[in-house]
């Protein structure tokens, strides 16, 4: 297939690393248990962050809502879970949609996929990051100029 007029006008994807800290959170879901799940979530968490590349550097807020899968002793075994990360500066702002998450306690592998879409001055890019060892995260990624395809026939939102 050959190139098109858009494929040439758009940036090399740019390398990125950085990390944040968890601060504060404001209005934190109580923690509950119903029929052996617990229930719980963040509230909104403002985060320290800094970037190899400053258009992701700003104000940052997380946020997460959880249930744990309990087993006959309260030990959580499954955590399903949604979480979502914002950075907003002066020049826009970058916004993770809520994503779906599911680890079980066994796992030791702590990396997650974030994409943050740009807003405003950073519209028509997205971040595609890694995040492991998250107190602090560390991330490695890349600012890409373009989108993703559209889902499948086959994807469902529901």
């Amino acid at each position: 297939m050959g190139a098109t007029a858009q494929d040439a006008e758009r940036a090399a994807p740019v390398p990125v690393t950085g990390e944040s800290s968890a601060g504060p959170c404001v209005g934190a879901m109580p923690s509950e248990t119903i029929d052996g799940v617990r229930h719980s979530g963040s509230g909104l968490c403002s985060q320290t962050v800094s970037f190899s590349d400053p258009r992701l550097d700003g104000e940052a807020t997380y946020q997460y809502a959880n249930t744990e899968h309990l087993d006959e002793n309260g030990v959580a075994i499954v955590t399903l879970g949604t979480d979502a990360l914002s950075i907003v500066n002066d020049d826009g702002a970058w916004r993770q949609p809520p994503t779906l998450f599911t680890f079980d306690l066994g796992s030791s592998d702590d990396a997650s996929l974030l994409v943050l879409y740009g807003e405003g001055g950073y519209e028509g890019l997205v971040a595609v990051l890694t995040a492991t060892g998250c107190s602090p995260c560390t991330f490695d990624g890349f600012i890409i100029d373009g989108d993703f395809p559209p889902p499948t026939e086959t994807a469902s939102t529901k």
